[in-house]
């Protein structure tokens, strides 16, 4: 607890006296990045990679699959998402990313945040050329081998055939599979989750993260799919399970109850 206490007073001290500037100085040394994260985040190096993961290419059914995930992911010594439904789509991404790659892969999580989820763990695990693009982001920062890249999905600064492997956790934009599969290499795959219900859900054109909310159905995901298909995508896996059984996501501000689907596609 004293250790706590002064861990807690040093962060509190690092906040308030020293410059943002400073500070992301400081945290692209991976060495002190990865102090700081063990120490005043409580991440864990060189976890169990999780290797029964049953799911893919569907949707989250009930919330015992959501309860599954995180003990899965509590017994490999990951962190976990403070959202339980948000572990699930990212426990199969992990799942994907490690049985296809190795600890040198180029992967890019497409629009995720400085608190990707996918990009920390992958991070744990030893991988080391890890980038994140976000529109939102307001300026290109590394925090040990996690490099943060304001841009536009449809519109990338990366070279033909660069990443093995791209995901993108809950941000989709129907433009982006031409993109993603410029940049991806021959083979390399595309993990991609989004909010879903088998039947049409009105968000009354409410905004979130300064997008139109949408949740895909049944025809539209299909719709989806095809677009990636004439993109130049395959699909990896089984055949993608479009159903459901319970709305486990409640996003409370909108009054929205609705499910995740998850993805992954093959470039030809």
């Amino acid at each position: 607890m004293k250790l706590k206490s002064l861990i807690f007073k040093i962060e509190i001290f690092y906040e308030k006296y020293l410059s943002r500037i400073e500070k992301g100085y400081l945290l692209k040394y991976d060495f002190i990045y990865r102090k700081y994260i063990r120490l005043v985040r409580g991440f864990r190096f060189f976890p169990i990679i999780p290797e029964k993961v049953p799911w893919m290419n569907t949707t989250l059914k009930n919330r015992e699959d959501v309860n599954l995930a995180i003990k899965i992911i509590k017994a490999s010594n990951l962190n976990l998402h403070n959202v339980p439904e948000k572990n699930w789509d990212s426990l199969i991404a992990l799942k994907i990313i490690t049985q296809n790659t190795n600890s040198s892969a180029k992967i890019l999580d497409a629009g995720g945040e400085r608190v990707s989820l996918i990009l920390f763990w992958l991070y744990q695990l030893g991988f080391s050329n890890l980038k994140c693009m976000n529109l939102l982001f307001e300026k290109r920062m590394k925090r040990g081998k996690i490099e943060f890249i304001p841009g536009d999905l449809t519109m990338t600064n990366f070279p033909n055939n660069y990443f093995d492997i791209i995901t993108c956790i809950s941000v989709i934009e129907v433009k982006y599979f031409k993109e993603m599969n410029r940049i991806l290499k021959k083979g390399g795959l595309l993990i991609t989750s989004t909010d879903y219900w088998e039947n049409k859900i009105e968000t009354d054109g409410n905004l979130a993260f300064n997008n139109p909310i949408s949740i895909f159905d049944k025809e539209s995901a299909k719709r989806l799919l095809n677009i990636a298909y004439n993109s130049n995508f395959g699909l990896y896996g089984p055949e993608i399970d479009l159903s459901c059984q319970e709305k486990v996501v409640n996003w409370k501000r909108f009054k929205l109850e609705y499910t995740f689907l998850i993805f992954c596609l093959q470039k030809m």
